[in-house]
């Protein structure tokens, strides 16, 4: 049976789906997946990378820079 679990660490709090299995003789946790970050009581869900997209490319600042050439 999975449940939710708090992880605290140095950075914040993170929540893990878990589950309890036995190991030689002792009950230990094993982490199915990570849910996100517990920020002031409300979860921000991780994103993984394959669900990012780019909707709009802009360029601002675009300078052209002569070089100067001297004649000798």
């Amino acid at each position: 049976m999975a449940f939710i679990r708090k992880l605290k660490t140095k950075s914040g709090t993170y929540l893990a789906e878990v589950e309890s299995v036995r190991e030689g003789g002792k009950v230990r946790q094993r982490v199915i997946r990570y849910i996100g970050k517990d920020v002031n009581g409300s979860v921000v869900r991780k994103v993984a990378t394959n669900q990012i997209g780019i909707s709009e490319v802009r360029r601002h600042a675009d300078v052209l820079a002569p070089i100067a050439h001297t004649i000798p």
